[in-house]
C-alpha cells in the first residue's frame, strides 16, 4: 500500500500536491504507528516513505 501511495504521489511534497491536505492528515496516524513498531527501518526504506 505505501508503495502505491508513493508512486501516486510521485515528485510532490505531498499526497495532493505543494501543500498538506486531507489525505496527509489521514495518514498521519498510520505512519505515527508505523514509528513505533520494530519494522521502522523496513517501512523506512521503501523509495518515498524515509523521505
Amino acid at each position: 500500500m505505501l508503495t502505491e501511495l508513493m508512486r501516486i504521489k510521485g515528485s510532490s511534497p505531498f499526497l495532493a500536491g505543494n501543500e498538506v491536505s486531507i489525505a496527509d492528515l489521514y495518514l498521519a496516524p498510520l505512519f505515527a504507528y508505523i514509528a513505533l513498531t520494530p519494522h521502522l527501518e523496513e517501512f523506512a526504506g521503501l523509495p518515498g516513505v524515509g523521505e
